[in-house]
């Protein structure tokens, strides 16, 4: 989001102080997030595959509600996978070192000595004051028992690094997937060791109520509310220009700059998108890939593939 907003400024002329003087994220946001709506719509239209997401969370001990807010997810759609593991054993995070350009590795301090050792892999989530990327299950090297490093994190700073909520953990265990089910039967049983189920009700997660710390990985596609948190990615390959020139124009025509905003709007989206919701302009580029895609495909099969590392896992539309 940060990159966006610079990249309005930066059209409008408004960079010699920083965050804007006119120009303010907060001014911004509105007309983002109606960019970013637009570019959703269109997406929709277009079979576009869904933006999709995983995050990790250490659900507490005899827990079985969970807010996906306090898992640190502020958009989530749909969830479409929930894998578990237990015998977590898990260390505070007192500080963090974002990636320095090049070298491709950043470095967090633990609260307390932590058992791993180097070609382990450990999960952090809840980092804030970075980009979101950080927040994932990282392969490390341990310089000593409270110093690690994250092999491969490239994330960067945005304003300063805030381990508050931060968590570092780590099981020998792998993954396994629950089995969805529309409503949990609640009964007056012991907590089991793990569970084999979860409910997505009244957009929250339930759980069968567990004795230890379960860790859960969670796979979801994102709602067509823009993301709110500075950090987090959009999730859209290649729509950097498009959010830049399209915010920028609803940003200008807010300030009565008719032509400067006209210019824009046939830069972003073209002259009969609000006509006739006909995409053109950057908003048709950033589309046309995925229509080539689906248009090579029989129309039983037109359905097109994740973003970023997700790619890979199965196929999914709109």
């Amino acid at each position: 989001m940060e990159n966006v907003y610079d990249a309005v400024r930066g059209i409008m002329g408004d960079t010699q102080v920083p965050g804007g003087e006119i120009y303010t994220d907060t001014l911004l946001q509105t007309h983002y997030q109606a960019a970013y709506s637009e570019m959703y719509r269109a997406a929709q239209s277009a079979q576009y595959p869904l933006v999709r997401r995983e995050s990790y969370y250490n659900l507490p001990a005899n827990t079985g509600y969970l807010n996906p807010a306090t898992a640190f997810i502020y958009n989530l759609g749909q969830p479409e996978s929930v894998e578990v593991r237990i015998n977590v054993t898990v260390w505070s995070v007192s500080s963090f070192s974002p990636t320095t350009p090049g070298l491709g590795f950043a470095t967090l301090t633990t609260s307390t000595n932590t058992t791993l050792n180097s070609g382990n892999q450990a999960v952090l989530y809840g980092l804030a004051g970075v980009s979101d990327d950080a927040n994932d299950q990282w392969t490390v090297t341990v310089t000593n028992p409270s110093t690690i490093v994250l092999n491969g994190c490239a994330s960067i700073a945005v304003g300063t690094p805030v381990t508050t909520t931060a968590v570092l953990s780590s099981s020998a265990e792998q993954f396994n997937a629950l089995t969805p089910v529309e409503r949990l039967s609640w009964e007056d049983v012991a907590p089991v060791d793990r569970p084999l189920f979860y409910a997505w009700e009244g957009n929250v997660f339930r759980f069968p109520p567990c004795s230890g710390i379960v860790q859960l990985r969670i796979v979801y596609s994102l709602s067509g509310n823009a993301p709110t948190i500075i950090t987090q990615p959009v999730g859209v390959d290649d729509c950097l220009g498009f959010l830049s020139y399209r915010t920028a124009s609803l940003a200008a025509l807010s300030r009565s700059l008719v032509q400067r905003a006209s210019v824009y709007e046939n830069l972003s989206v073209g002259p009969n998108w609000l006509s006739q919701q006909i995409p053109g302009g950057m908003l048709a580029q950033l589309l046309s890939p995925a229509i080539r895609n689906l248009q090579r495909l029989p129309p039983s099969k037109r359905r097109s593939p994740p973003f970023g590392r997700l790619r890979n896992r199965r196929w999914y539309s709109w």
